[in-house]
């Protein structure tokens, strides 16, 4: 991550960050078992993976979520992209029960941040994107609302 930083400064470029988080994972590990869980991260990975560029950076970030760096992307960039994702995830059949992701994301900005700042801002748009129950997007910094739909 350091090394993207350093990179989007030297280039005065914007580099957005989103942080996935599968929805109610502990719940689902604890009724369904850890293989299945971890199953369905392997999956949600795979998935992520599909849905980012070349130039993209995706890692698994904890228990029940990845982080995605992307390298010249603005928040409405990150915004479509992330709704992509979730709408991804939604559509699956995930048997034996649905799985959905919550995401949030912000971008950096290179007077104000580095790379414990723009990881905690991330992680308050993520809560924001739970706190709703799940399945849902919410970007730091969106200058256009509409390019969330919010409906699988």
């Amino acid at each position: 991550m350091d090394e993207e930083l350093s990179r989007a400064t030297r280039r005065s470029q914007t580099l957005s960050v989103l942080r996935v988080a599968m929805d109610r994972h502990a719940a689902y590990r604890q009724e369904l078992g850890p293989e299945v869980a971890d199953g369905a991260l392997r999956t949600l990975a795979r998935l992520l993976t599909e849905q980012i560029r070349g130039t993209d950076v995706a890692c698994r970030f904890g228990e029940d979520d990845f982080v995605v760096l992307l390298p010249g992307t603005k928040p409405d960039g990150a915004a479509v992209l992330a709704e992509r994702l979730r709408r991804a995830v939604a559509t699956v059949d995930w048997p034996p029960r649905q799985v959905t992701v919550s995401i949030g994301g912000g971008a950096f900005e290179p007077t104000a941040d580095d790379a414990r700042s723009l990881l905690q801002r991330v992680a308050a748009a993520l809560a924001e994107a739970r706190a709703t129950g799940g399945n849902w997007v919410h970007i730091e910094g969106l200058h256009n609302p509409d390019l969330l739909q919010h409906t699988a």
